[in-house]
């Protein structure tokens, strides 16, 4: 009865209680473990099913309902791709392994069909959005830290799903290439906060006929301490996935309306048009903000 206790014990914490298979904590201490064993591995995350449609299912049916999917996704990745290899549930609906890096050629190849097969093996009680996606990186024992290989393998799955192919390896570019984009995007809402760094240039439109300006485009620049002129589509693409766009927006609408007021002031008078994203439209109240934006300029 002790013994069993202590084994007990010893699980709790480290198995996921959805799936009943290891979860992210056992992963990284299987991946620790391995400092004392030869050779190099590759560690797979698998994506299956797009977490939002999960929570709109949950919605309608129940969280039961997305449970059991759950579990016949891990069965299935286990019965189809695995056999006798540990499956891990590191989060819901995504899962990974540890192979040996040999065997990673041949694992790749068998993860194209599964792709093709758990769309018609897994059901539920309604039509499912499923999509296999996989991210795997390669380590040596020797130096394996557990959580920047699960942070590499993390990142070649995001470049599967974002590129929409079944497999991507890790790769150093292109995490680069992220890990600048979440650079510049935090630095971004920095300058929106102080106010420092956003400015607008305004590109000439001219009538062909008689070559007189007759309007202007506002056109937002970004100044960085470091880098220079950021170009306006490096950063306008990333604010537009998140938050920023909201607060950018109005940055430009109402720089745009006091400039295009300095310039009556001083006999300019030309119409200018400014830039708005497709998520500005969706906002409630993006008219009414507008329109304050230029009565207060009259």
């Amino acid at each position: 009865i002790v013994i069993e206790l202590i084994e007990a014990q010893s699980e709790i914490g480290l198995v996921d209680a959805v799936t009943r298979f290891p979860n992210r904590q056992r992963l990284m201490g299987e991946i620790g473990n391995l400092s004392s064993a030869p050779g190099e591995y590759a560690l797979i995350l698998f994506d299956t099913i797009d977490i939002k449609y999960a929570y709109e299912m949950a919605r309608s049916f129940g969280l039961s309902a997305v449970e059991l999917v759950l579990v016949d996704i891990g069965h299935f990745l286990k019965g189809t791709f695995l056999g006798e290899q540990l499956l891990y549930s590191i989060s819901p609906g995504r899962f990974a392994t540890i192979i040996d890096a040999q065997r990673a050629h041949s694992a790749i190849g068998l993860l194209e069909s599964c792709s093709e097969r758990i769309r018609h093996e897994v059901r539920g009680i309604v039509p499912l959005k499923l999509e296999l996606y996989a991210g795997y990186t390669l380590f040596s024992v020797q130096k394996n830290n557990p959580q920047e290989v699960l942070r590499e393998a993390t990142s070649a799955l995001h470049d599967a799903i974002d590129e929409n192919v079944t497999v991507s390896a890790y790769s150093v570019s292109k995490d680069a290439m992220r890990k600048y984009k979440f650079s510049l995007l935090n630095e971004l809402a920095e300058c929106l906060k102080q106010k420092v760094g956003l400015y607008l240039e305004y590109q000439p439109k001219i009538d062909l006929v008689s070559k007189k300006i007759v309007g202007a485009e506002a056109l937002l620049r970004w100044q960085h301490p470091v880098l220079g002129v950021i170009p306006t589509s490096d950063f306008i693409r990333l604010a537009e996935n998140t938050s920023l766009i909201k607060p950018l927006t109005a940055f430009v609408i109402m720089q745009a309306t006091r400039e295009v007021y300095l310039l009556r002031q001083a006999g300019v008078n030309i119409s200018v048009s400014i830039n708005v994203t497709a998520a500005n439209f969706a906002e409630k109240d993006f008219s009414e903000r507008l329109d304050k934006a230029l009565s207060s300029y009259n």
